[in-house]
């Protein structure tokens, strides 16, 4: 998308007037920022310090703090095409079109800001108990038991907008409580208050698929066994490769020794 605008930038400063040409070289410029912004907040691996900066283990479970990367999208990505409408709006101000739509469309752009902003000051997080699932997202939170939940389904590697989705029993509903401006950032948002599946956005969290592998296992389990399987999620996250680590997880939860973790034996 950006070397499509960029090249249609390109094209266009050469048949356009001066006042017109700046405008759209401002264009060509915020779509190259907005590209190193896109890399810079979305594709970039963490580290493996900073995933373990967001992950905490309490006295009742797990605590995942959510990534920072789609508010900071959502705060800088509008500002930045809206200084360009502005700016161009500025350049053509001569032309009564041009100037008033640039101008809608930089205000229209800034309404989003505020949903980033509330997402960044909210710091949404995830606490996987032994007795369910606590998500406070940046503008949905929900709670719902283990034993409540039917199926879980793990995100799709690749794929931007691949989810964590959790499936729910045939009469169970989970209560969605929703704050948002305009546009949500939570995928939960979208759908009613009463939901029968809730979704987690894959691209919130640093190892989406491990956090759905962990709670695959911990559905339909005995309580007990719920806290040595989350102990035993920690030790194979530190300890084990990560291309192995669902299939080495899953045997380790399979064994008889798992309810009495950490073994006696080597593990």
């Amino acid at each position: 998308m950006t070397v499509g605008m960029m090249a249609f930038v390109g094209v266009a400063l050469i048949v356009v007037d001066t006042q017109e040409r700046a405008g759209l070289a401002g264009f060509g410029v915020s779509s190259l920022i907005g590209a190193l912004l896109l890399y810079r907040l979305d594709v970039r691996v963490p580290t493996s310090e900073e995933r373990d900066s967001r992950l905490r283990r309490t006295p009742c479970g797990l605590e995942i703090r959510m990534r920072t990367s789609l508010p900071e999208m959502r705060v800088a990505l509008p500002l930045l095409i809206s200084a360009t409408c502005f700016y161009t709006a500025w350049l053509l101000s001569y032309d009564d079109a041009w100037r008033n739509g640039s101008a809608l469309l930089g205000v229209t752009l800034l309404l989003l800001v505020p949903d980033g902003v509330r997402g960044l000051l909210r710091e949404g997080r995830l606490l996987i108990s032994t007795g369910g699932l606590d998500v406070y997202g940046w503008n949905a939170q929900f709670s719902l038991a283990w034993d409540d939940v039917r199926r879980v389904h793990r995100p799709i590697p690749g794929q931007r907008n691949s989810a964590i989705r959790l499936d729910l029993h045939r009469g169970k509903t989970v209560t969605v409580r929703k704050r948002f401006f305009l546009l949500p950032l939570d995928f939960a948002a979208w759908g009613g208050r009463h939901q029968r599946r809730v979704r987690i956005a894959s691209g919130a969290l640093d190892e989406a698929r491990w956090v759905a592998c962990l709670a695959e296992m911990l559905v339909d389990r005995p309580a007990p066994d719920r806290c040595a399987i989350i102990d035993r999620w920690l030790h194979q996250r530190r300890a084990c490769p990560a291309a192995h680590f669902e299939r080495e997880f899953r045997t380790a939860v399979q064994t008889s020794w798992l309810p009495h973790w950490p073994p006696e034996g080597p593990s």
